[in-house]
This record gives C-alpha cells, structure tokens and sequence, in this order.
C-alpha cells in the first residue's frame, strides 16, 4: 500500500478545481445566449431593433451583437469545463471583451463602416430605453461584471485549488501503485527459470571429472607396463650371473 504525503501549502499553480467557474460560467453562457440570439427573435416579441423580421442577417448584427454574444458564449464554456488556470483565465478575458464592446460598440457604430445597428421598434420612450438596455448596455454590463469577477477569482490560488491539485497527484500516485503491483506477479513467476544455469555447469563439471578419471586410468596403464616390460629385461642378467657365479 501506497502512503502519499504533500507539503499542505503546495499545489494549485495551474491546475485548479473545475467548480473554481462553475457560477460564472453558467451565467456568461445564458447572457452570451441572449446577446447573440435576441436580434433574430425580438420581433416574436415586440421587443426589437430595425429590420424588424425575423432570423433576418445583416452585418450591423453580426459585429455588434451576435460577434459579442459568440465570444461571451465561448468564454463561459471555458470557465465551466476547464481544469486549467491559464484556459479559464483565457475564457475570462473572453468574457470581459465581449462585455466591453457590447458597451462601447453601438456608441462607435457612426465611426465604424462595419454596419449599423438599427433602431429601436418600441412606440414610448420607456420601451425605446429598455431595448437599448437589453439589447446592448445593461447585457454588456452584466457579462463585464460576471467575467471580472471570474477574473478575480482565477488570479488568486484558493485553498480549494491546493486540495484538487492534492487530489490529482495521489490519484496518479495510486495508479502507479497499482500499476507495478499488477506487474509484480508476472516477474515472480518468471523468476524460477533462473537455475538451468548451474545445472549446465555441474554439467560441465562432471564431463571434467570423467576426463580427469579417464586421464589417470590411461596414466596407471601405462605405469604398469613400463614396471613389466622393466622386470623383462633384468630377468637374464640375474640369470647369467647366477650361472657364473656357479661355474667358479
């Protein structure tokens, strides 16, 4: 078993917990919605900016509000699904763009040779200023405050931040774990094949012993020879000298 012990203060540089964008996500997701959406179904509603059909494209809604809703829509994708510091702080920064020139676009449109935004459809000064609102302000203000505050939450490294980041390490630990325990049997049991070695060497041994044994049984016979074929020649000597010593 595995123990896995970290410094508690730790972890959390880049790798942060995923609820960290989870409220601020949501949030630039149903706004970015709205920014992108609400030119093409205002007139379902009364509530709308010239032309007044319906799903009808100019370039005036692309730049100024579907172009904003898109990126604040991206950004709270980010911010809800990333694990990342640096991805989450991107989806931000997204965020904060978008909501910016939701503010600061429409006031430039006279500037901008991009298309114009179209004018209010509303018959009374408090219809005419709360499309303006929705449509533009009060939606760019919202998801400016949203991103911000994500922004400021993703610059700071939380303690919850240092945990996920624990948590994440001694998960890898524990796989590691698992992993080399998994291996372990599989190397025991290949371990007994080791010993045909020695037997080739006792082997080996035993084939020098006999040779050894060979050697000596040839070295007694020919040992034994040399004495016979030695007693063969001193046999007439004695004999003659026996005669002679007879003859006197």
């Amino acid at each position: 078993m595995s123990h896995y012990s970290a410094d508690p203060l730790s972890g959390g540089g880049m790798q942060i917990a995923r609820t960290r964008g989870l409220a601020s996500g949501v949030l630039l997701l149903v706004l970015g919605a709205w920014a992108a959406i609400v030119p093409f179904i205002g007139d379902y509603l009364d509530f709308a900016y010239t032309p007044t059909s319906t799903w009808t494209w100019s370039s005036g809604r692309g730049w100024y509000e579907v172009a904003p809703g898109a990126a604040a829509f991206l950004g709270g994708l980010l911010l809800l699904f990333s694990a990342n510091r640096a991805v989450a702080i991107l989806g931000a920064w997204l965020g904060i763009a978008a909501g910016a020139w939701l503010i600061i676009g429409p006031q430039l449109a006279t500037f901008l040779d991009i298309g114009s935004i179209g004018t209010p459809t509303g018959t009374s000064t408090g219809v005419i200023a709360l499309e303006r609102l929705f449509y533009f302000d009060a939606i760019g203000a919202a998801i400016l405050f949203v991103a911000a505050v994500a922004l400021g939450r993703l610059s700071v490294r939380s303690v919850g931040d240092v945990r996920a980041a624990h948590r994440r390490e001694a998960a890898v630990v524990e796989s590691l774990a698992s992993g080399r325990a998994a291996t372990q049997p599989a190397t025991t049991a290949a371990q007994p094949a080791a010993p045909a070695a020695p037997a080739a060497t006792e082997g080996a041994a035993a084939t020098a012993a006999g040779g050894d044994v060979h050697a000596n049984r040839q070295h007694h016979r020919h040992f034994h020879f040399m004495r016979r074929h030695h007693g063969e020649q001193t046999q007439p000597t004695t004999s003659s000298s026996g005669t002679q010593t007879q003859d006197h």
